[in-house]
């Protein structure tokens, strides 16, 4: 093209093939804590020196949730919650949006609670494959 930006879509693309290889890479021989000297500036653990006043708190998150299953009998939010009230515990739930059908009144409750919740993904799987299109 001749206005200079037609290599900017394959960039990202190989920009975000690269940061997907380094983040395998990395996994495979040191986990997060080798990250941040690939990409400087990167925070994959809290820093209490530059966040002093959350000390004492603890984000707990749930993925995948409510259920994969429709059929209620094998939905475990009913004991989450339970001991979620045992120890005055806010938690956020990442919901895969096709597993909330079926699961709506669980759900509810979990916002009657005050949980949190929060969309993950349509469902349980790699979308590394998507396209930017697809995946939006």
């Amino acid at each position: 093209s001749s206005s200079g930006k037609a290599w900017l879509p394959e960039a990202t693309a190989l920009k975000t093939e690269f940061h997907k290889a380094c983040w395998t890479a990395l996994n495979t021989v040191g986990g997060r804590s080798l990250l941040g000297s690939v990409f400087p500036g990167s925070l994959c653990f809290y820093d209490r020196t530059k966040h002093p006043g959350v000390k004492g708190l603890l984000a707990l998150t749930l993925d995948d949730a409510p259920c994969r299953r429709r059929d209620g009998d094998f939905c475990m939010v009913a004991e989450i919650r339970e001991l979620l009230h045992e120890f005055d515990a806010q938690a956020t739930f990442f919901c895969c949006t096709d597993y909330v059908d079926g699961h709506e009144e669980v759900m509810h409750d979990l916002l009657r609670d005050g949980h949190e919740v929060a969309n993950h993904c349509p469902a349980d799987r790699s979308y590394a494959g998507d396209s930017e299109e697809a995946f939006e």
